[in-house]
């Protein structure tokens, strides 16, 4: 069964990775996605301002000690 926690800054890789996996998947419908936002500057402080700053919320479903998922927010 999958836990639900709040992300914390460790999360971060994780969850950049997970997204990348996402726009993958989008590109392929969706070419005018910018492929390197994610692992950009950009990318990078959208999750890290969800995690730490008042307003934002990102939860991380785990299993079996992993990441599998993630919600972000705000």
């Amino acid at each position: 069964m999958a836990k639900i926690r709040q992300a914390e800054t460790a999360d971060l890789s994780t969850i950049l990775k997970l997204n990348h996996f996402l726009f993958e998947e989008d590109y392929q419908r969706d070419g005018t996605l910018n492929m390197k936002w994610i692992y950009g500057r950009d990318g990078g402080k959208y999750f890290q301002e969800r995690i730490t700053e008042n307003g934002g919320c990102v939860l991380v479903a785990e299993s079996d000690g992993k990441t599998i998922g993630y919600l972000a927010g705000g």
